[in-house]
């Protein structure tokens, strides 16, 4: 139930109606920041916002300065009386991390606040300059959108255009969940020129069945968490050997940060990704 909860947690991305900042910062600028999830402490870090930060979040681990930061949130729980007391001028969160319920205590804090929502791959370069925008921090900010932008327009020329590979994106397997329309993910599947098999069912993580896995007869099987758990997963799905994905031995684990979890790393893992569906393809029928 842990890897579960910590997998769900890192991918977990749907709509908030975020309080914009705007006016915050036409009227000064926004020198004391706090992020609250870890996606967004990656981001405003690489946006040359760190040294603005002033607390994070308890899985706020990367980049390392991050880790010697106050802690003043979980994925559970916000310590508001920390918040207060720390005086900050702007809060960024990303869209859906906390529950609704959370977010309108915040709202009702009067701090200004601002939701990143990635939906999409190229959400994340325009994420970092909203974000050097907001922190006066446009420079470094620009730099690394357009490096991040560069790199996806070199994986979209060299892979989107060749022939599709259906990926069945495993979340859990008791009860079995994949990725549906509602997520990034099938973004990143696409610049592969994959596809996810359920990137039509509803919902960003629906529970799905064997038999309609088995219809789609994916190549490749792919999750995310730790490379270690890659003997368990040959094993569960042994039993399944008409899956040609099985039957041929393909199967990836990608580390969270560098898929599941939408920061700037991900074009890394988006690359490994793609690699490893063109080996696929090159040895599919």
């Amino acid at each position: 139930m842990k890897i579960r909860s910590a997998l769900l947690k890192a991918l977990l991305i749907f709509s908030l109606f975020p309080i914009s900042a705007t006016e915050a910062v036409e009227q000064k600028k926004l020198a004391k920041v706090i992020s609250l999830s870890p996606f967004t402490t990656e981001l405003l870090f690489t946006a040359g916002a760190g040294s603005h930060l002033i607390a994070v979040d308890d899985d706020s681990n990367f980049p390392e300065q991050a880790r010697s930061l106050p802690k003043v949130a979980s994925h559970n729980s916000i310590n508001v009386e920390q918040i207060l007391h720390l005086k900050p001028d702007l809060l960024v969160d990303g869209s859906g991390y906390h529950a609704p319920q959370l977010m309108q205590q915040l709202h009702s804090l009067g701090i200004p606040f601002y939701s990143v929502e990635i939906d999409r791959l190229t959400d994340i370069p325009k994420s970092l300059q909203k974000l050097g925008q907001l922190t006066d921090s446009s420079a470094v900010a620009d730099k690394a959108a357009a490096e991040f932008m560069e790199q996806y327009q070199q994986l979209l020329q060299q892979y989107s255009d060749r022939k599709t590979v259906p990926v069945f994106i495993q979340i859990w397997t008791d009860p079995l969940m994949s990725a549906g329309q509602d997520n990034f993910i099938n973004d990143a599947l696409k610049l592969c020129g994959a596809s996810n098999i359920f990137a039509d069912t509803p919902g960003s993580f629906p529970q799905v069945s064997m038999e309609s896995l088995l219809q789609e007869n994916p190549q490749l099987i792919l999750t995310f968490g730790d490379s270690s758990r890659i003997n368990e997963m040959k094993s569960y799905w042994s039993r399944y050997p008409a899956i040609p994905a099985v039957a041929h031995n393909r199967f990836l684990i990608l580390p969270h940060a560098l898929l599941a979890t939408p920061g700037p790393r991900v074009i890394t893992g988006v690359r490994q990704l793609c690699q490893t569906i063109d080996t696929v393809r090159q040895n599919s029928p």
